[in-house]
């Protein structure tokens, strides 16, 4: 197997990994970065989204972990993306992404 493949089938088995439930209190606004997950409890995995509007409804039930602090643009410009369902029709990609310390 070619390292590709074994990097390939590295990242598949995380992102089948599944964690525990952690629901903040984070409150879902636009710009918040939270865990997907499905309905089963105890289903999130490496999977998340960002907000681009106000989502009350999923206060206390996922778990907001980040906010995004410039380029919301982009996840307006990606939310307005043709889709079939919730997939897009052109796969999206994040090519950057930094991630900064909390600040309490």
């Amino acid at each position: 197997m070619s390292t590709h493949q074994n990097l390939t089938q590295e990242l598949y088995q995380r992102s089948q990994k599944t964690v525990p439930d952690e629901p903040s209190i984070v409150k879902h606004v636009r710009g918040i970065v939270s865990l997907a997950r499905p309905d089963e409890p105890n289903s999130a995995s490496s999977h998340f989204f960002i907000l681009v509007g106000d989502g009350p409804n999923l206060d206390g039930k996922f778990s907001g972990f980040g906010k995004v602090l410039g380029g919301m643009e982009v996840a307006d410009q990606i939310n307005k993306a043709s889709a079939t369902g919730e997939k897009p029709d052109q796969p999206v990609r994040i090519k950057r992404a930094l991630v900064k310390r909390c600040v309490k």
